[in-house]
């Protein structure tokens, strides 16, 4: 251990560490807007309740953790913050190597835009894999989404079939995420069908878990489509069943998949860009049919 680390230990997360994981992020980057007083992520008690989390502690004082979620044979890490005045020392790898299972098919991320942590997970043998859009409307032109004659019809909250056409597109069998995005985003679930054949699943959340300042928003994903042709028609159709909400909506979009550039022409514009990681030349989740719900879920 070096002597920047001297004193700094690595422990599981306890509940009472909840609470202090929002500050950890604002200390790990004191460039970016304060959070809300009093606000906290409901995502981070659900990576405590059906993941693995990691703190690093010195002195009483967190100074950084990590958070992996497992489904399947996947391993996502969720979270991996430290605070500014200890980057560059090794820490992170640490809290990296204590959260990622060994015997797993696939290890993943989705990457902020700094370049220390692409290095990290790059060094780690999680590559990168293409660009993810983070984009956000206010105002839409719903005339300009190609939704073509795609139907969009709410389903039960404990559809079983809907669970089970997600795991086939993301790769994933994960009733707890589901569980989530419908008891605490307040996630609508929904298929798209073209006649009597049905071509997609996915959600459109009501409460916007992971944005402090727009609550309210309105958040399009996960979704998943049978074919990369069907993309731009389902994720347009949720849009379009969002906007009627009429609520600035959000959704995240990979490079690769063919809804990017119907939703910046409908009016959203890109917010930020994270990156895509993984340890596999053919991740589980292909970003041509699949979209994620949000960065920490994947």
């Amino acid at each position: 251990m070096t002597g920047d680390l001297a004193g700094v230990e690595l422990r599981s997360a306890r509940a009472d560490d909840l609470r202090k994981f929002d500050q950890v992020w604002q200390e790990a980057d004191p460039a970016e807007k304060p959070l809300p007083p009093g606000w906290h992520s409901p995502l981070v008690a659900h990576e405590f309740e059906t993941g693995t989390v990691t703190v690093a502690e010195r002195l009483d004082r967190i100074v950084g953790m990590a958070a992996t979620l497992v489904r399947g044979n996947i391993a996502c890490v969720a979270e991996l913050a430290v605070v500014a005045d200890l980057q560059g020392r090794g820490l992170g790898r640490r809290l990296l190597r204590a959260v990622l299972p060994a015997a797993v098919g696939e290890r993943c991320t989705t990457s902020s835009a700094d370049p220390r942590a692409h290095g990290l997970y790059a060094r780690s043998g999680i590559r990168p894999r293409w660009p993810v859009y983070a984009l956000r409307a206010e105002r839409l032109w719903p005339s300009r989404l190609s939704v073509s004659n795609i139907a969009v019809v709410e389903a039960e909250s404990d559809d079983q079939a809907l669970l089970a056409w997600d795991q086939r597109v993301s790769g994933r069998w994960r009733p707890e995420d589901h569980a989530f995005l419908t008891r605490t985003c307040a996630a609508v679930p929904l298929w798209f069908r073209q006649g009597a054949t049905t071509v997609g699943s996915g959600y459109v959340q009501r409460r916007a878990v992971d944005a402090p300042w727009h609550p309210d928003d309105y958040v399009i994903g996960p979704i998943g489509v049978k074919s990369p042709e069907l993309a731009a028609a389902c994720v347009g159709a949720a849009v379009e069943w969002a906007e009627g909400h009429r609520r600035p909506i959000r959704v995240s979009v990979p490079g690769p998949n063919r809804a990017l550039a119907p939703l910046l022409d409908a009016g959203f514009r890109i917010t930020h860009v994270r990156t895509f990681c993984s340890d596999r030349d053919d991740p589980a989740g292909d970003p041509r049919i699949y979209l994620p719900a949000m960065s920490e879920l994947g």
